[in-house]
């Protein structure tokens, strides 16, 4: 992964209230109505906006339904807060059930890091901390601001909150709510009375069930074993909404169309998981599945599932052709089996009725919001769907060409259709791939590669707003390419809120909140993601990745390890494998699996300086030295980011020579720098003021000095 900063950006640190706003419940009012949807946060956004300037306020911002918003002064900040919320009230009287909205509010005042406009820092992470404990319509604000605002604004009284440690941040924050003049008429009742009150209801029935893991509440006890007829049935239709598609046959029988099929078959993976209802087992996991159609009940076995879908596709004449059955998980009873023709330009129609089939096999229901997000995989050319459909093969591939290919393609595709949202995902992706493969030179990231992610992730969210992918992408790019995690995280949690099915939503919130320091609130995203694509590399990894930088390499060596027992070709595995072990102490199996990691990565560079560290770490200076003349080498061919020669200087405790290669790499763009604060690769320097400098420049969380 790679964060970069501009050459020559405005960069300074101030003291600034921060406000973050969000609509509650707003992921389940787009899933009802799309349209009514985004008519609502258009009308949210212009209540929020006509207050600003009465209170000097600025729009940093907005990220999904959220805002945040920036003030010179704490008073004006919580003025402005409390007068949007008795503005919403007044709306909410004036409108039918169906258009009410409340929000909630949080307040933070401290420093923050300005860079370009936007703001980073730990001021910013603390009000988007201090905005969840907010009450419905009301403002929640943080022991800080209240003590800055109590002589200033004697007419508002605060009500303290349970107190609650903020990862990241050395100290208890003091939590208060702004006691709101309408208190007294029964807040309970106002919230009840709401349009979306059976949406708030079922996310306090959802919160209610915090104990119960999330295995526990889709899977709940093995059919044979429940206690009761009752429990059976539960339990038995929990199994039934986790589907399984396995990869559909390429009916042309043509190799070189063999794009068209997988193509399809990723698409009603994703059409289907539209459905909110039903689990969709993601296609990563179910890509290692192609072939075995005849195998369907040895796959649901397998994967957990209850229902299975296979059959045929192609494309023929301009139409798509799907040949489809529905199978019970364990491949005995044939609950449908259908043909579907229709034209590439209104090929959605298929999703829908698909999703529709196997909902009413599982007894649930496919909602309008639902129906309106699979019609967004459509597009209007049919030219421009060949052309995703044989981007979205190529951009998986390993080679530069390749990807570079796809870019190309997905360019093309947008061009027949600039509103194709899935194409701008596509296009978003190949870029970030680009991006992060460490084969460009800084002024190529900086001039295209950088912003055409950027480019291309924010044109995705405009075409697709409500759709979990685009939020997704846009939030991964953010963290890819930016200082930006809690934008990223913003995002991604506007992606999972919009889709609960989206292992790579979940999968890369996970990682920023890792980015964050909040470790103790990646264990439920790791755990959904796992659930909906069990066996995805990518999802191992970045678990592994996960628990290594958290100090916890017990967990982090089994991981890998079973990994590799379905991805043994995986460098990325062994190479975290390697690393997690010496944290461990065994320094002869880190050494053995990161030299396996160098041959299956070609000598990737950074595997290469995390082999050197280990090295030094072992007390074989020698081979620590060899590894960074072989970086030297290397930069002689290929890029070569300072960032592994600075591991190799860490593991030998050349402090001084290891910040500066880091300082390098703050310069060239390169690698991995939104990570600088967590790697134990890096504790060595941990304490060093200029490492210290450096981590205040990039406007990352200062997490606690780890042991040396």
């Amino acid at each position: 992964m790679s964060v970069h900063m501009q050459p020559g950006a405005s960069t300074h640190r101030k003291f600034a209230a921060i406000v973050f706003t969000d609509i509650v419940g707003f992921s389940r009012l787009a899933e009802k109505s799309e349209e009514l949807a985004l008519d609502l946060l258009e009308e949210h956004e212009g209540l929020v906006r006509r207050h600003l300037p009465a209170f000097a306020g600025r729009e940093v911002k907005t990220i999904g339904d959220a805002f945040m918003l920036e003030f010179a002064s704490a008073p004006d900040a919580v003025r402005c807060a409390i007068e949007i919320q008795k503005a919403m009230r007044g709306r909410n009287g004036d409108v039918g059930p169906d258009r009410r909205l409340l929000l909630r509010i949080g307040v933070h005042a401290g420093d923050v890091v300005e860079r370009d406009g936007d703001l980073y820092g730990d001021g910013v992470n603390i009000a988007a901390r201090v905005e969840p404990v907010s009450p419905h319509g009301g403002v929640a604000v943080s022991g800080q601001v209240r003590a800055m605002v109590a002589a200033e604004l004697p007419e508002v009284v605060f009500e303290k909150l349970p107190a609650r440690p903020l990862k990241n941040i050395e100290r208890t924050i003091e939590l208060f709510r702004v006691v709101m003049p309408w208190d007294g008429e029964a807040e309970s009742a106002a919230l009840a009375e709401s349009a979306a009150s059976a949406d708030y209801a079922a996310e306090a029935a959802m919160d209610a069930q915090g104990g119960l893991s999330l295995a526990d509440r889709w899977f709940g006890e093995d059919t044979a074993d429940a206690a009761t007829p009752e429990a059976r049935a539960t339990a038995a239709a929990a199994k039934a909404c986790r589907v399984a598609i396995i990869p559909l046959v390429n009916a042309s029988g043509e190799p070189e169309d063999e794009f068209i099929s997988l193509g399809l078959s990723e698409e009603l993976v994703t059409a289907v998981s539209c459905a909110g209802n039903l689990e969709v087992i993601g296609w990563d996991s179910m890509a290692r599945q192609a072939g075995r159609g005849a195998e369907a009940a040895a796959v649901a076995a397998e994967l957990r599932a209850g229902t299975i879908i296979r059959g045929r596709t192609a494309i023929a004449g301009g139409m798509a052709v799907f040949d489809l059955e529905c199978l019970s998980g364990d491949g005995v009873t044939v609950h449908w089996s259908k043909h579907w023709e229709d034209d590439l330009r209104s090929m959605t129609r298929i999703y829908v009725d698909v999703a529709r089939e196997t909902a009413r096999v599982a007894g649930v229901e496919v909602q309008e919001g639902e129906v309106s997000r699979i019609a967004r995989l459509g597009t209007a050319s049919a030219q421009a769907k060949i052309l995703y459909l044989r981007a979205s093969h190529s951009v998986k591939a390993e080679g530069t060409d390749e990807i570079q290919g796809a870019r190309d393609r997905f360019m093309h595709a947008i061009e027949l259709d600039g509103d194709y949202a899935f194409a701008q995902v596509g296009l978003a992706r190949s870029f970030l791939t680009l991006g992060v493969s460490g084969r460009f030179p800084p002024t190529q990231l900086l001039m295209h590669i950088i912003p055409g992610a950027l480019q291309a992730g924010r044109r995705a969210v405009e075409c697709g707003r409500f759709l979990g992918e685009t939020h997704g992408m846009l939030g991964l790019v953010r963290l890819g390419f930016t200082y930006d995690v809690a934008g990223a995280a913003n995002e991604l949690r506007q992606a999972i809120e919009l889709k609960d099915g989206n292992a790579e939503g979940h999968l890369w919130y996970a990682l920023s909140l890792a980015a964050m320091g909040r470790f103790d609130e990646c264990d439920a995203e790791l755990q959904r993601a796992r659930e909906l694509d069990p066996v995805c590399a990518t999802v191992i990894e970045v678990a592994a990745f996960i628990w290594y930088a958290a100090r916890r390499p017990d967990q982090a060596v089994p991981l890998a390890e079973s990994g590799l027992g379905i991805h043994r070709h995986s460098w990325r595995l062994n190479a975290l494998l390697g690393l997690a072990r010496d944290a461990m102490g065994n320094s002869g199996g880190a050494v053995e699996a990161l030299r396996r990691a160098g041959e299956l990565s070609g000598f990737h560079p950074m595997v290469t300086g995390a082999l050197g560290y280990v090295e030094a770490r072992a007390g074989n200076t020698d081979a620590a030295l060899s590894a960074l003349k072989e970086l030297d080498a290397m930069a002689e061919r290929r890029v070569v980011p300072s960032w592994a020669a600075a591991l190799v200087c860490a593991g030998l405790g050349d402090v001084d020579r290891a910040v500066a290669r880091l300082q390098e790499a703050q310069d060239e763009q390169l690698n991995w720098l939104v990570f600088l604060n967590l790697t134990p690769m890096l504790d060595s320097v941990r304490r060093n003021p200029a490492y210290q400098a450096l981590i205040e420049r990039c406007g990352l969380v200062s997490l606690a000095s780890t042991p040396v």
